[in-house]
């Protein structure tokens, strides 16, 4: 029901998305898409309970960059999201009012907002050890990416157990503004 409920929504909704969203595999449990002119590395994906964003360069799982979730739960009057604290769970008056508060709206706020705004996608970390992403609005910086600095703030400033690889920045655009085509793989 709620690949229906997000379909229906989508289409309803296509002209807020700053960028297209492409449809891709689909089964009982869940709708893979990718998104149009963006590199094919962000994979998201719709399940019974959430829509999430992941990373996979080169066949390798580098980060979730958006996870939203709801677990609606049936009361008198409607759907509350059993994730949402008690004291404040507001009631919806079906579960496709709840997940779009929940999923669908703040999946197009995140497409628009950090998404659609980013130029590049940092990969960091070590492979085959601990990895993470990160979508970067602008160019990194020459000696590396200094905006971001996983020890800042930190009180262990001991050196980590492995060191990390240099970061990857992809090009976050499969084309350039020139009409040439950036995507790496």
């Amino acid at each position: 029901m709620i690949q229906r409920a997000f379909l229906s929504w989508l289409e309803q909704n296509r002209s807020r998305f700053a960028i297209e969203i492409e449809l891709g595999r689909r089964t009982d449990t869940d709708l893979e898409f990718t998104f149009a002119g963006i590199h094919s590395a962000l994979i998201g994906v719709l399940t019974t309970w959430e829509i999430s964003v992941y990373v996979i360069h080169q066949g390798e799982n580098w980060d979730c960059i958006l996870d939203v979730n709801a677990e609606p739960k049936r009361v008198p009057g409607g759907y509350v999201c059993k994730l949402c604290p008690p004291e404040s769970r507001p009631i919806f008056p079906n579960r496709p009012a709840l997940w779009t508060d929940h999923l669908f709206e703040p999946f197009l706020e995140w497409v628009n907002e950090s998404l659609a705004k980013a130029k590049w996608l940092g990969l960091y970390g070590r492979r085959g050890y601990a990895t993470w992403a990160k979508l970067l609005p602008d160019d990194p910086l020459p000696d590396g990416d200094h905006l971001l600095n996983s020890s800042a703030g930190a009180e262990d400033r001991s050196p980590p157990e492995k060191p990390e690889d240099p970061p990857i920045f992809l090009p976050c655009r499969l084309v350039d503004y020139g009409g040439q085509r950036t995507e790496d793989g």
